[in-house]
């Protein structure tokens, strides 16, 4: 059934893991590339996490197995993109979620915010 718990953390964890593998084949692309430009695959590590934080709240509110899991995923494309705002942005919402406000303090300082955007957000 499209409700199973069970289910759909099995197809969460598969989309995920297909989404993270198309990450990781486009990295030989980001050679030579400015490091502060968008990435070719920049956009599949937030895919991959909100596919299993999406999938986390429908099947165990409660839980953090899948979050952490995203984290990883976040963290993967920080390393590979530390210039990319969404991935950074996604990182601190992450980290303060999971109640880890020290972990968020670097994707947050790196976003390098001022004081009328801090009003913003």
């Amino acid at each position: 059934p499209a409700d199973d718990p069970t289910a759909l953390l099995t197809q969460a964890k598969a989309r995920a893991a297909e989404l993270m593998a198309l990450y990781m084949r486009s990295l030989p692309l980001y050679e030579g590339a400015d490091p502060r430009e968008r990435g070719p695959g920049d956009e599949l590590p937030l895919l991959a996490a909100g596919e299993l934080m999406v999938a986390q709240r429908r099947a165990d509110p409660s839980g953090a197995s899948l979050l952490l899991q995203a984290l990883v995923f976040l963290e993967t494309g920080y390393e590979h993109s530390p210039h990319n705002g969404n991935i950074r942005l996604a990182l601190v919402s992450l980290y303060g979620l999971l109640g880890a406000p020290a972990a968020a303090l670097k994707p947050f300082s790196d976003l390098d915010v001022k004081h009328i955007q801090l009003d913003t957000l």
